[in-house]
């Protein structure tokens, strides 16, 4: 797309930058540059759309604004190529008969579904009479831009001075990049200004022209060497009145020339010299000097002989006249994102759930919300419509350096219900919906100066949590009374009568009686009773016999193990 080999010559002088470079630059878009390198890169549906809202968002949060220019009428000049990028934006375009007529009606829709998201993000575009990127050119070329992102190296041709190409933002806690291309340097290191490019357009091939076949960047950039950046052009047209190269190609191609000198007599000047050059032996090689140093050029006019129509007019005044008044100063004020169409176009036309539609607008709408109402006192801002109200600050974030909160806000204008938006953190194991809360990570800079006393409560919150507490004042510990600590029973049973120790035995557990315990005491069986009380029972049970617990009624037929039983789970 451009000019044929122009990136590959200016690319070692470009300069990768960090995409924070660009924070409070004002940026002209070629917009469909992003749709056909979107459709090149994925054969998703809808990828076009996807991706640039992404971008968008990126350049809205970071505090860069974009400036989306639109395609106008296309040139006659660049039918062909519009048919090619047909053929991307339509897969399968290339098994079909083509149509005679060639325009952008297909490709012009998809810029409509583009040009209709970002207008519910609160960005309007700009529309040219003819190339997208010589708008972007001639507003950077007047001061309106910083910049041109572009994947077009036409966009020097037009008169840009700066352009950004491969655009890419990274994941996680790393910085985008993009490679940026100075036009001054560009002049300085290869004396490439902006008429050598149309020329190495007219030689090469651009979208406009296919060039002179069979010459090559080598050529163009010796001939290039030779002439001024303002004496290019006027140098090409001239080339098929020009005696003077006339004459050397006459002499080149005569064999009876002396390759060296120039002069006739080619055979003899190394033995008898040449009388022309005023020697003896041999000869100057003054010819021989000036032919290498017009080599390229002499090899580039010889195929542009070839073309009765070489250098095209028509293509040099597509690079050089402007076709259209630029204005003297750009109102592309952001507008408030309309996050409830935002969502519906997305759930519509991507797919998008409505839950995720809302979480990729939401931090738009705040953020555009914080810059328009920084400058108005927070008093005054009751007659500001459609706004939300934040409730409170829930901690401190640091996104990529740049100290922010996470802020939630107060659904005041019932943007969940009216969406019919819930949320869920597990829907794979069906937990409950969860109602979705509006929450955004915002700059602490501008939360201090647009929500003054929201941060100062959230001040007040942490002073609050690191004061001192005040010690309560413990009271006397009671005395305890004086229980004998038994690790088993029979240790006590031994310093003591039998039927004394049963009436003062107390058996104290680790840890406090509750219901489970009690549960387990009434139901267990003699073995598990017999672990908990770590083998007493055992020695209880081998040591007495029925006689040893005398009853008011005689029970001849009692079990011991049911007298056991009764005794361990009394209550003392």
């Amino acid at each position: 797309m451009g000019v044929k080999d122009l990136w590959n010559i200016i690319s070692p002088l470009s300069e990768r930058k960090p995409l924070f470079e660009l924070e409070g630059k004002t940026i002209a878009i070629d917009l469909s540059c992003w749709v056909v390198d979107s459709q090149n890169v994925s054969t998703q549906p809808k990828i076009h759309v996807r991706n640039l809202c992404f971008r968008t968002s990126y350049f809205l949060l970071h505090n860069i604004n974009p400036v989306f220019v639109l395609e106008g009428t296309a040139p006659k000049l660049k039918h062909d190529t519009i048919a090619r990028r047909n053929e991307v934006i339509r897969p399968g375009a290339a098994d079909k008969k083509k149509s005679k007529k060639v325009g952008r009606t297909h490709f012009n829709t998809v810029l409509r579904e583009c040009q209709e998201m970002l207008r519910y993000m609160g960005l309007e575009c700009i529309q040219g009479k003819g190339e997208a990127e010589a708008l972007c050119a001639y507003l950077n070329a007047d001061g309106l831009v910083d910049g041109c992102i572009t994947q077009d190296s036409d966009c020097f041709l037009y008169g840009a001075k700066v352009v950004y190409r491969n655009f890419c933002t990274v994941k996680q806690n790393s910085s985008g990049f993009i490679d940026e291309y100075d036009i001054e340097k560009i002049q300085n290191v290869h004396g490439l200004g902006r008429n050598k490019m149309v020329a190495l357009a007219l030689i090469c091939g651009c979208d406009y022209g296919e060039g002179l076949y069979g010459v090559g960047k080598e050529n163009a950039l010796k001939f290039f060497k030779t002439v001024s950046d303002s004496e290019v052009l006027d140098r090409m047209k001239k080339w098929k009145t020009n005696s003077v190269l006339q004459r050397i190609d006459d002499k080149l191609a005569d064999p009876d020339t002396c390759p060296n000198c120039g002069h006739l007599g080619k055979k003899t000047h190394n033995r008898k010299g040449c009388l022309d050059c005023g020697t003896t032996e041999k000869c100057n090689d003054s010819f021989k000097k000036k032919c290498v140093e017009l080599s390229g050029e002499l090899a580039i006019r010889k195929k542009a002989l070839m073309d009765e129509n070489f250098p095209n007019q028509e293509i040099i005044d597509e690079f050089l006249l402007r076709k259209e008044s630029v204005p003297s100063s750009l109102n592309l004020k952001w507008r408030k994102p309309n996050m409830i169409k935002f969502v519906s176009f997305m759930e519509r036309v991507v797919q998008w759930d409505a839950a995720y539609a809302l979480s990729k607008i939401l931090p738009i709408f705040t953020r555009w919300q914080i810059k328009h109402l920084i400058d108005i006192p927070e008093d005054e801002r009751a007659d500001e419509p459609n706004i939300i109200i934040p409730e409170r600050i829930k901690k401190v974030k640091t996104v990529k350096g740049v100290p922010s909160f996470e802020i939630l806000w107060q659904d005041n204008l019932d943007i969940v219900k009216k969406l019919d938006v819930v949320y869920t953190e597990d829907k794979e194991n069906n937990e409950e919906p969860q109602v979705f809360e509006l929450i955004t990570v915002e700059p602490q800079e501008l939360i201090e100066k647009c929500y003054p006393q929201l941060y100062d409560q959230y001040l007040a919150s942490i002073q609050a949590k690191k004061a001192p507490k005040l010690k309560r004042t413990r009271e006397p510990k009671k005395p305890k009374k004086d229980v004998i600590k038994n690790k088993k029973i029979t240790d006590y049973i031994v310093m003591n009568e039998l039927e004394e120790s049963f009436e003062k035995m107390v058996v104290s557990p680790k840890k406090k009686r509750g219901p489970q315990f009690d549960k387990v005491m009434a139901t267990a069986e003699t073995d598990r009773l017999d672990k908990i009380l770590n083998g007493s029972l055992e020695v209880l049970f081998n040591d007495l016999g029925p006689d040893d617990f005398p009853v008011e009624n005689d029970i001849p037929d009692a079990e011991i193990s049911l007298i056991i039983q009764n005794i361990v789970s009394r209550k003392y």
